[in-house]
């Protein structure tokens, strides 16, 4: 009788590995009522003795504790097998979001100066592209282009004594600044970007005349001229 029972509990287990739990414990429910209902029929019938009726009783209660036994795990195991899913998905959450980091920092640092946070060679061409591409586009379907653009570059002088006198702290600080005020002198629609080294340059975009190029030059050399403080 145990080894029967045994043999009966593997071969469930074998079988519960490939069903989900729940189809599982359905089957095996209908299997119990059809087993108990074919027991009743029989008991209905025919007059059983007092250890017929006993065998029959134990296998009753057999199948409702396998019954109960397969509920629980079933239980079991989808919630174990949700919190599994829950995990995971989390999981994934979380690498995609580093994932998305990483290639936003990527991209910063392919098209941003990283001490100042301007746009760098690259993104500025690739704005000064865009624009004269545009430009062009309006010129060649016939419309004059009554805005214009100016270029602005910015140079520092004697910069290289500042870090050779208080070191390239000093010089970085003073990088910043510059950029600051650049920053300041400049329009919403206009790129200030750092080209390298000491070399900024500011595009200009929708001017309406020469002379606004000139006073946005001028305006951006009064800022620049102002004392700039470092610490060493």
């Amino acid at each position: 009788m145990l080894f029967r029972s045994a043999v009966a509990f593997y071969a469930l287990s074998q079988t519960l590995r490939t069903i989900p739990m729940g189809i599982a414990y359905a089957l095996w429910s209908g299997v119990g009522i059809v087993v108990i209902s074919l027991i009743g029929l029989v008991v209905y019938r025919q007059k059983l003795d007092a250890a017929a009726l006993a065998g029959i009783a134990m296998i009753v209660a057999g199948t409702l504790v396998i019954n109960l036994t397969l509920l629980l795990l079933s239980l079991t195991l989808s919630t174990s097998h949700l919190d599994v899913r829950r995990r995971l998905a989390i999981s994934l959450q979380a690498a995609n979001d580093k994932l998305q980091s990483a290639n936003e920092e990527l991209q910063k640092r392919a098209l941003r100066d990283p001490l100042t946070g301007l746009p760098n060679r690259v993104l500025f061409e690739d704005r000064l592209a865009l624009i004269a591409a545009h430009k062009a586009r309006v010129q060649h379907g016939g419309v004059a282009a009554d805005r214009k653009l100016a270029v602005l570059f910015v140079d520092l002088d004697a910069f290289k004594p500042v870090n050779d006198s208080y070191g390239h702290a000093a010089g970085d600080q003073l990088l910043v600044q510059v950029a600051s005020r650049l920053r300041r002198a400049a329009r919403g629609c206009d790129t200030v970007a750092r080209l390298g080294g000491d070399e900024f340059v500011l595009l200009l975009d929708d001017l309406s005349s020469a002379e606004d190029g000139e006073r946005s030059e001028e305006h951006t050399s009064e800022l620049q001229s102002l004392a700039y403080l470092v610490c060493r």
